[in-house]
């Protein structure tokens, strides 16, 4: 009796049919793994790129605040001093102004002793030189 091989031909296929499924199988997930694994990378280096951009965006802005900020303490202590300035000239204003008025203060004493004095001697004067007049005080101006 002659042993059958048909049986064995359609396992042997299937089998052969079984290992190229699963090499088309890997494969695929091969290409698919490769093509997914570039386009990460492609948006790894995207971000990368991008992330420098706005490191870079960081440390400009950070200079430039850095910047205004120093000038802005720089046009505070302008003002500052230019308040002080305002202030010790006030103060100099003032003394002044009270020096002026009690210079005039005095000024103004001293001339009305002036007049009085010269009033009065002119009053005795005019009295010297004319006996009809027998009041002088008068005539005096106040």
């Amino acid at each position: 009796m002659p042993i059958p091989e048909r049986p064995a031909r359609p396992l042997l296929n299937q089998r052969l049919w079984t290992v190229l499924l699963l090499l088309v199988s890997l494969g695929v997930a091969t290409l698919l793994f490769q093509e997914t694994r570039r386009q990460w990378s492609e948006r790894i280096v995207i971000l990368d790129r991008a992330l420098e951009r706005i490191e870079k965006d960081k440390q400009r802005n950070e200079q430039v605040l850095a910047q205004v900020i120093s000038e802005k303490e720089g046009l505070i202590r302008e003002k500052q001093g230019a308040l002080t300035r305002a202030e010790a000239l006030r103060e100099e204003a003032l003394e002044e102004l009270r020096y002026t008025r009690a210079e005039g203060r005095r000024l103004q004493l001293e001339n009305q002793e002036l007049l009085e004095r010269i009033l009065r001697e002119g009053d005795e004067r005019r009295a010297a030189t004319s006996p009809q007049n027998p009041a002088p005080e008068e005539n005096r101006h106040p």
